[in-house]
C-alpha cells in the first residue's frame, strides 16, 4: 500500500508546461523556465515526481527528493533502483540509464507505490 512520507517538495514553484491533470505520480522533467512536463525519453534525468493534477499553466507540486508516491509500469521487487520509461512511469533500472530512486515496496504495472526519489540533476 503506497504511503506518503517525508519528501522534499518544490512548494509549487513550478508550473505545468502542458495538461498534466491525468499524470499525478508520474516522473516530470524541467522543460522551460520554472516549468515541468512529462519525462518521456526513458532512462533520463528527472526533476521529480508530480504530486498533484495541474492543467497547463497551473502550479505543479513536485517531490524532488525523499519519500513519495509514484506510478509503476512493470513488476518490480522491493529495494530495486528505478528509472523512467517513455511514458513517465517507473520501471526497474537498466544499466546505462539514470537511476531516479529506489522502490520501498513491491509493485506491478499500473500500481501506485512508495519510493525514495534521488536527485539526478547536477
Amino acid at each position: 500500500m503506497a504511503i506518503e512520507g517525508v519528501g522534499l517538495r518544490d512548494g509549487a514553484m513550478t508550473t505545468a508546461a502542458a495538461d498534466l491533470s491525468a499524470k499525478q505520480f508520474y516522473a516530470v522533467k524541467l522543460t522551460a523556465n520554472n516549468a515541468v512536463n512529462l519525462a518521456n525519453t526513458g532512462g533520463e534525468d528527472i526533476y521529480g515526481i508530480l504530486q498533484n493534477t495541474p492543467k497547463s499553466g497551473e502550479a505543479a507540486e513536485v517531490c524532488f527528493a525523499g519519500i513519495c508516491q509514484a506510478l509503476g509500469n512493470a513488476t518490480v521487487a522491493v529495494g530495486q533502483k528505478l528509472m523512467t520509461d517513455t511514458s513517465g512511469k517507473l520501471i526497474a533500472w537498466i544499466s546505462g540509464n539514470t537511476a531516479v530512486g529506489i522502490n520501498m515496496e513491491n509493485f506491478v504495472a499500473g500500481q501506485i507505490f512508495t519510493m525514495r526519489v534521488v536527485q539526478t540533476y547536477g
